[in-house]
């Protein structure tokens, strides 16, 4: 629970950064965070309980800056074409100032290009691929890489 909360929050912190860049408009502006996530499809318990987190933290901190956060939440139905179309969406038409996703390092790899050229910082709650974040200075991840816990589980599993 603390985890998702410390994700919805360095979403902010992101979302900060990036609102002060860019001008970010009046005090009475909604600040629009796109969850793409997999509902549908082999990873929907894990998108799923991702959102859960999401909701819990949208309750304690309904708001930012003093202003409104709105939740666009898409399906990626689990399918990396399905994630870059969701990502492209919340970028395009629902002209989001945040991304948060996906579970799964594919899904959220498929995204990547679209936040870089959209300049749309995007926070990873569980992709532990070191390929999400490489050369892009708008993915971000919350969560231990691959290589870092297969070393931490093969140095507990010849020592224990």
């Amino acid at each position: 629970m603390k985890k998702l909360i410390a994700i919805f929050l360095v979403a902010f912190i992101v979302l900060g950064f990036t609102v002060g860049c860019n001008g970010g408009g009046g005090k009475g502006d909604v600040i629009k965070i796109g969850v793409f996530e997999p509902f549908t499809g082999a990873n929907a318990s894990g998108g799923e309980l991702t959102y859960e987190g999401i909701e819990i933290a949208l309750e304690q901190v309904p708001e930012v800056l003093g202003r409104k956060i709105e939740v666009i939440k898409v399906d990626n139905k689990s399918e990396t074409a399905e994630a870059a179309n969701a990502a492209q969406r919340l970028v395009d038409r629902d002209k989001v100032n945040v991304i948060i996703g996906s579970y799964g390092s594919s899904l959220s790899m498929a995204a990547g290009e679209i936040v870089k050229k959209a300049k749309v910082p995007a926070v990873g709650c569980s992709p532990t691929n070191p390929a999400v974040t490489l050369d892009n200075d708008y993915y971000f991840r919350v969560c231990f890489i691959d290589p870092f816990q297969g070393t931490v589980m093969a140095n507990f599993a010849t020592k224990n």
